[in-house]
């Protein structure tokens, strides 16, 4: 088993890992604390380490315990993976004012207010029913 594959393994049953200095901490699930899982984290102990020295909050960013995209994780060599480095967003702020396209969701909600399409002629809005006893 890769790290790629032992990370997707433990972050999506409820292990979390973070580094202080230079030591690797783990929170997991007490039922999952087998000697063969702590066998394959001291093998990539160092890996995992780098890993959080160059991404310190890839846990937090990429949610892995939903579906970890591992398109995301790049493997160099079996025991070692990076992050693809994402693109920078660059402030302009002399360009705050300037258009821009919209999303697909926000051109729908601007359409829709326009009479001139079936069922338009109306504003997004929310509907929301409480069942409760002993309201008033």
């Amino acid at each position: 088993m890769n790290l790629n594959q032992l990370l997707k393994e433990l972050v999506s049953t409820g292990w979390e890992f973070w580094k202080e200095e230079n030591q690797l901490y783990y929170d997991a699930p007490s039922e999952q604390l087998t000697s063969e899982v702590l066998t394959k984290l001291k093998t990539h102990k160092a890996s995992i380490i780098k890993l959080l020295q160059e991404e310190p909050d890839i846990f937090k960013v990429y949610p892995f315990s939903h579906e970890i995209n591992t398109d995301q994780l790049q493997t160099r060599n079996d025991s070692e993976v990076s992050l693809i480095t994402l693109p920078k967003i660059i402030p302009a702020p002399k360009e705050k004012f300037q258009p821009f396209p919209l999303t697909d969701i926000q051109q729908a909600y601007w359409l829709g207010r326009n009479q001139n399409f079936d069922l338009g002629n109306i504003a997004t809005h929310n509907y929301i029913e409480i069942d409760c006893s002993n309201l008033d």
